[in-house]
């Protein structure tokens, strides 16, 4: 499938090879089968240069791809020229020929499948010869990284402790917000980010911008104001009630071993009566639950089932109004219950003893007596 063509007065060939099949084989010989696969095949024909690949796909240049796939494609291209580099490490002139095209968003392709990205590259080892003037471009360049600081307010005041998740088009992480309400993470700009109030589940997006930026996000919750009817003449004064705001709804668990250490990816299970919820913890230990769904002031059971499937007495700790972290740590085994597996193993000897003295006592006996009469 041929990918590009251009006339050859439109490119100049820098390397020291054909520019010919002799090109193609030069390349994967020097590059290795794998590597080699990012490059797409040459072909003279008798006025132009052709790029061709054997695979049949929907293959785009660069130039015609949102930002935020250009974002992956530059990626995706820079690990291909650090890997030349490390391949040829000792030839950096032919390593910096190889990784140059005339102009990267019409000679670098790509083709998108769900979240899989493929690149490949044609006119490598040419100058753009007509319109640049020798100009020798490389591949396309990495966009600088910026801090981005995420704040929510209730009322204009900032929220610390606030829990929120920062979702990408190739990752999702939770984070939260420290003392002063604020949070910051670094990404490169122009990607697509949207934020996730945990509390309140609303979400908002917003494209990361060439420079450190801080993003501020109301999540005030309206509440409803009942205001009673007015009193008839002659009665007493107006009464007017406030219907107070709900409590979080939302508490955040944490689970530490006896070493004190979070215990990533452990299953809880939290039960109060026929309440039930449960899940998986995160690489922090932690999860977050819905509070509302169990009753304040009472018992809540926490069973926590540890990947290795050891088994863990089921902790019980308390709901509070105004508290939302929970931590639990695992508990050390009681002594006692060691003392009844010492106990239940010496009767388990003494079964066996006794099973034996039953199977082998009449020729115990035989033995017995026939020691008797020899010595008598």
């Amino acid at each position: 499938m041929e990918l590009k063509s251009v006339i050859i007065t439109e490119v100049h060939w820098s390397i020291g090879w054909n520019a010919s099949q002799q090109a193609n084989d030069r390349l994967k010989e020097k590059l290795g089968p794998e590597l080699s696969k990012c490059f797409a095949t040459l072909k003279v024909g008798n006025a132009s240069y052709n790029w061709l690949t054997d695979t049949i796909a929907q293959w785009r240049p660069m130039g015609t791809a949102p930002a935020d796939v250009k974002l992956l494609i530059a990626k995706q291209a820079e690990q291909v020229r650090q890997a030349v580099f490390e391949r040829l490490a000792d030839n950096e002139n032919l390593a910096t020929k190889i990784c140059q095209v005339p102009n990267y968003e019409e000679y670098i392709f790509y083709k998108k499948e769900g979240d899989a990205l493929d690149i490949i590259i044609t006119g490598w080892g040419f100058h753009n010869f007509k319109r640049a003037g020798h100009f020798v471009e490389t591949w396309p360049p990495m966009p600088a990284m910026h801090n981005t600081t995420i704040a929510f307010t209730v009322d204009g005041e900032r929220q610390p402790g606030r829990i929120f998740s920062v979702v990408t088009p190739k990752m999702k992480k939770q984070y939260t917000t420290d003392e002063q309400g604020l949070q910051t993470f670094t990404e490169y700009a122009g990607v697509s980010i949207t934020v996730i109030d945990e509390a309140t589940q609303r979400r908002f997006t917003f494209t990361t911008a060439d420079e450190d930026t801080t993003q501020e996000f109301d999540v005030t919750e309206e509440k409803e104001v009942v205001v009673d009817p007015p009193i008839e003449e002659g009665g007493g004064e107006e009464e007017v009630v406030v219907t107070p705001p709900d409590p979080i709804t939302t508490a955040r668990l944490h689970v530490i071993d006896l070493q004190g250490q979070p215990m990533a990816g452990a299953r809880y299970l939290l039960r109060q009566g026929e309440k039930t919820a449960e899940g998986m913890l995160d690489e922090q230990g932690s999860a977050t639950f819905v509070k509302s769904n169990f009753t304040l002031g009472q018992p809540l059971q926490a069973t926590i089932t540890p990947p290795d499937q050891h088994v863990i007495a089921p902790t019980d700790f308390q709901l509070e109004e105004r508290e939302n972290d929970y931590v639990l740590q695992e508990q050390a085994p009681k002594a006692g219950s060691r003392w009844l597996e010492i106990l239940m193993f010496i009767l388990l000897l003494l079964c066996l003893a006794l099973l034996l003295i039953f199977v082998f006592e009449p020729g115990i006996k035989d033995l017995t007596y026939s020691i008797n009469h020899k010595l008598f």
